[in-house]
Formats: structure tokens, sequence, C-alpha cells
């Protein structure tokens, strides 16, 4: 599960740009492991995956090229500028 730089960033915001509801880091993470060809299963995997998106998820908003909204449970639904 290794990314060039930038590489993660781009895949989460593509993935954005096809969504047609805000997506959470882990929905995003689930779906980068899918495509991969891993197993979702693997909790440690997915914490690892959701730990890396949610860091690109950051990013891309200081950018200004997502947004988040957070639910009352504080959770981040993203989705894009």
């Amino acid at each position: 599960m290794l990314f060039q730089q930038g590489e993660l960033r781009r895949v989460c915001l593509d993935l954005l740009r096809r969504a047609d509801k805000p997506l959470t880091s882990r929905e995003i993470a689930e779906h980068i492991i899918q495509l991969e060809g891993n197993d979702p299963a693997d909790r440690r995997l997915s914490i690892e995956m959701i730990r890396r998106v949610g860091k690109s998820l950051k990013l891309l908003r200081k950018q200004g090229l997502a947004v988040s909204k957070q639910d009352q449970f504080r959770h981040y639904a993203w989705s894009r500028a």
C-alpha cells in the first residue's frame, strides 16, 4: 500500500468528484482498499488507511479543494469544494 507523493490525495479527490453524496474517510479508505485488491476486513490495514486518508483530506481542505461537515457523532463527511 505505497503511494507516490500526492497520489493518495488525487485518488481521494477523484472519489469525491464521482460521489453523489459526502463520504466519510472510512468509506473512502474502504473503497481504496478494495481497488487495490486487499481485504477490507483486515482491521490493521483499515485503521492505517483511514488515518492516511484523513490526513490527505485535511490537506485537501487546507488547499481549498475539499470541505468537511461534522455530524452529531463528530464524524466528518467530505465533499468537493
